[in-house]
């Protein structure tokens, strides 16, 4: 429905005043003329660093070869430096446009980071893989954490979930340890599964992202892992799409339910086939398919009510606001359009 819409029934219930409808309708048309400028910005933006990519990646591609160890060094530190930088100052700008892109460049700048010490590790320090993994790791976490404070975003997050994975895979590739393959992926299970609790909690932001980020990778984890472990890992992989799709519903999370419901479609069948091969075949492959179905169309529909979808009569806690301001509180732009809660995001107006 239109904001106009809005403002019409809200009058008509007594809720806002017509002072206030005109006073709404004219910062929502005074805003959205600063959206399109701010997103312009970023999109020139996201398209220079596009080139810049492109040019370092035909540059690398050609002319890699003959650089010396110092050109190469030289050339990933200045990427590193220029993208850091950037995104530094992107970061502490004004619009959230600007601070998107700061958050994209400080992203960039963390694997330039680990690019420059994996040829460190590797080229200078002579190490083994374990060694490279952990310099890699290591530097691009030492870059995006910090940047997450500064600018929390989408793709700090897949930038710094992946380092601590390195990280993590790394010490455990170290030649004292002789693990089987599963225990990487529960190590890399158990980091994704941290991630995302970290961010249930609200040390991690956008929330939202960080429990659906973490979810996935948990998943992905032990997906990766089912050739040596199938029947366990697989198992472990139904109750972590259960649990994010439980977590869905009680917190009203959708991109959680999302990632959930995949890992459930993806596994469930993989399981069905290992525990029973063909003795069950298709029609009963079917039954557990459409059952699940069934499953998740209750819980779209208890989370569609713990959102506030259509059709859902309960009141905003608090009611509303006398002067229909936005009660969100300042900055916290981070969270504009990645918590996936069902109330929309306001932090450049109450546009709709």
């Amino acid at each position: 429905m239109a904001l106009h819409d809005d403002l019409e029934r809200w009058r008509a219930a007594g809720l806002i005043r017509e002072d206030q409808v005109a006073a709404i309708a004219e910062h929502e048309r005074v805003q959205g003329t600063g959206d399109r400028r701010s997103s312009l910005v970023e999109a020139i933006g996201y398209v220079g660093a596009a080139l810049a990519v492109g040019a370092v990646g035909l540059l690398t591609a050609d002319a890699w070869s003959r650089f010396t160890l110092g050109g190469q060094l030289a050339l990933v530190a200045l990427l590193t430096v220029v993208a850091g930088g950037a995104g530094v100052v992107a970061a502490r700008g004004e619009a959230t446009a600007t601070r998107r892109l700061g958050g994209v460049l400080l992203a960039a700048a963390g694997v330039s980071a680990g690019w420059f010490a994996g040829i460190v590790a590797a080229d200078v320090a002579d190490l083994d893989q374990a060694g490279i993994l952990l310099a890699v790791g290591i530097a691009g976490a030492v870059v995006t954490l910090p940047a997450l404070l500064l600018r929390p975003g989408i793709a700090l997050q897949l930038v710094g979930l992946a380092s601590i994975v390195t990280v993590a895979v790394g010490a455990l590739s170290l030649p004292q340890l002789t693990p089987d393959r599963a225990w990487f992926s529960l190590l890399a299970w158990s980091v994704a599964v941290a991630w995302a609790l970290l961010g249930r909690g609200g040390a991690i932001r956008p929330t939202g992202v960080a429990i659906a980020l973490g979810g996935a990778g948990a998943l992905i984890a032990l997906q990766a892992g089912t050739f040596d472990a199938p029947v366990a890992l697989l198992s472990l992989g139904i109750l972590t799409g259960a649990g994010l799709v439980a977590l869905a519903i009680v917190d009203g999370r959708t991109l959680a339910l999302v990632v959930g419901s995949l890992g459930l479609f993806v596994m469930v069948p993989q399981l069905a086939f290992e525990l029973f091969g063909d003795a069950i075949g298709a029609p009963a492959t079917l039954l557990v398919i459409g059952l699940l179905l069934v499953l998740l169309a209750i819980g779209l529909g208890r989370a569609r009510h713990e959102l506030g979808g259509p059709g859902t009569t309960s009141p905003p806690s608090g009611g509303p606001s006398p002067s229909g301001a936005d009660e969100t509180a300042p900055g916290s732009d981070e969270v504009a359009g990645a918590d996936d809660r069902g109330l929309p995001h306001r932090s450049e107006g109450t546009r709709r």
